[in-house]
């Protein structure tokens, strides 16, 4: 999405969550709906915490990586 995670502002997040919902409705698969779906939930859920000033740049970094991590574990599962 071109967002620099430790960075960006809460506004940023909220705003890849939207296009995120945008290419969930766009999906053409339950599973492409899903996933769009569940990376909506963890920008505006990094907006949120982003705003409520609970994460500095490390904890975004460590939320992106382990994320990142789950998203791999799900893909190699099948």
């Amino acid at each position: 999405m071109g967002i620099r995670l430790d960075s960006a502002t809460a506004g940023e997040y909220r705003d890849a969550a939207s296009r995120c919902l945008k290419f969930a409705s766009e999906a053409t698969t339950v599973e492409a709906r899903s996933y769009w779906l569940t990376q909506a939930q963890f920008w505006h859920g990094l907006a949120t915490h982003v705003e409520s000033g609970e994460l500095d740049a490390d904890d975004r970094l460590a939320l992106l990586a382990t994320a990142q991590s789950r998203r791999h574990d799900r893909t190699t599962e099948n």
